[in-house]
């Protein structure tokens, strides 16, 4: 997902410690992905893959000695330290969420196949289909106040960053900016997986016209939409079509059960790519509170 504004960069000197260099690259490469990763599932695990890779450098460089004196000169201004450990929090509380829906989703295909696999003129598939729009609809409204509260973190950190770095010594600015710079594309990537998850269901939007394009698209064009297209949005398309399919409902279940395959082997990597930038996330709050700890 796109930002309404740059990332501030950062200006490294030529003497800059070879793991700072790590975590300069590494951002570069992640924000080439961020326009991207709201796209489709592959972008937004790359895009996770990368962060991942990220913090992994920068937990390099802050266990460099020299960092950690840097560090702890900039910590000084303790407004700037409370800001940037609660945003770390809500962060976070963003990936683990992510990873609670990832679980749910999970289970409610599986739910979902099964229903339609053994439906013999029984409510169950019904059932299933209304529990899994319920799910969709709450993990809409759950991603969408999500992106505001990282928003919010994000306005708060850059505030605190400006006022901080008038004041800030040496070369505090840098590592400052740098930690900042992390921090605010951890934000922008959740934002986009958020983005992601919370496309609107097909049931507010879809319409006579376009339930007769479905009827007529080509399963091989489906197939290949599927590559760059929502999932779930292709999911909510093929069960408006079972819902509304006046003639035999044979291909309308196939197609739902095709999509949700697909659907389920995305979330599957989703899900792994959060649990991993879920550790990658604690790692790096715990070297940051570490080092700050020994300040007093």
């Amino acid at each position: 997902m796109a930002r309404k504004y740059q990332v501030r960069s950062v200006s490294l000197p030529a003497s800059s410690h070879p793991s700072r260099i790590r975590v300069e690259c590494e951002l570069n490469n992640v924000r080439s992905l961020e326009a991207y990763s709201a796209s489709s599932s592959g972008a937004v695990c790359a895009s996770l893959a990368g962060l991942e890779e990220l913090h992994c450098c920068l937990d390099s460089y802050l266990s460099v000695h020299s960092t950690q004196e840097i560090l702890l000169l900039a910590c000084k201004d303790k407004s700037w330290v409370v800001e940037l450990l609660d945003g770390s929090v809500k962060i976070l509380d963003a990936c683990s969420t992510s990873r609670d829906s990832m679980l749910q989703v999970k289970g409610h295909v599986q739910d979902l196949q099964s229903a339609l696999r053994r439906r013999k003129g029984s409510s169950s598939a019904s059932e299933s289909v209304s529990r899994f729009k319920r799910l969709r609809k709450k993990m809409i409204k759950d991603a969408r106040n999500m992106i505001a509260t990282l928003k919010q973190v994000d306005h708060k950190l850059r505030v605190s960053v400006i006022e901080h770095l008038g004041n800030a010594e040496d070369q505090c600015p840098c590592i400052i900016s740098l930690l900042n710079d992390v921090a605010a594309l951890d934000i922008s990537i959740l934002e986009s997986l958020l983005s992601y998850l919370s496309v609107p269901s097909s049931d507010s939007k879809m319409t006579k016209w376009s339930s007769v394009i479905s009827r007529l698209m080509n399963k091989k064009v489906a197939a290949c939409k599927q590559e760059t297209s929502n999932e779930f949005s292709n999911v909510d398309a093929a069960i408006f079509e079972l819902n509304t399919s006046k003639c035999s409902s044979s291909e309308a279940v196939q197609l739902v059960l095709e999509r949700l395959a697909w659907l389920e082997a995305r979330v599957e990597r989703i899900e792994d790519c959060l649990e991993s930038m879920f550790k990658c996330f604690i790692k790096s709050r715990v070297a940051l509170l570490n080092i700050i700890s020994t300040e007093t």
